[in-house]
């Protein structure tokens, strides 16, 4: 089904399912409580506890999480750290939060690119995903410091970055 901002308050085709899981916390797209679905809920994180950010936000950001944790039957967390972070933070009974772990799928290809530089040292930080200030990427190169690994970076790059 193609999704339409109208289906937040028109949901449309949702009539016959049991259970809708809703994978990204922010989401405004929820079946009509009189459909009787069951909302599964899966929480990411909550960044939004720890950068730092203006008080007001951070209320509209936890508002909006609480809703989401009312609204569901089940929520996912994707780590114990995160199921902690909802417990200890919003009004949730703990029996109603489990830990399921991102997965990972083996890709259909068996070749791969050989990599174009050589590392010759043993051991190595490997580091991936998005590198944000959030997700402390500059805090790695003192890793380095007074010892024999390589730092090896896979991942998406803001732009600001990849022109250095």
């Amino acid at each position: 089904m193609i999704q339409n901002h109208l289906h937040k308050f028109f949901p449309k085709n949702v009539g016959g399912f049991n259970i809708w899981h809703c994978t990204f916390q922010g989401s405004n797209y929820f079946p009509a409580k009189r459909m009787r679905a069951r909302v599964v809920a899966t929480i990411h994180d909550l960044n939004f506890l720890h950068e730092g950010i203006p008080a007001d936000q951070q209320n509209k950001h936890h508002k909006k999480v609480q809703q989401l944790i009312e609204r569901a039957d089940k929520i996912v967390a994707i780590s114990n750290f995160v199921k902690k972070d909802i417990i200890d933070t919003f009004n949730v009974n703990s029996r109603k939060v489990e830990v399921i772990y991102h997965g990972h799928n083996k890709p259909a290809y068996s070749e791969f690119t050989q990599p174009s530089t050589t590392y010759n040292k043993p051991f190595f930080f490997f580091r991936t995903g998005h590198h944000k200030p959030e997700k402390n990427f500059h805090v790695l190169p003192a890793m380095l410091l007074k010892n024999d690994y390589e730092l090896i970076i896979a991942g998406v790059a803001p732009k600001a970055i990849m022109k250095h």
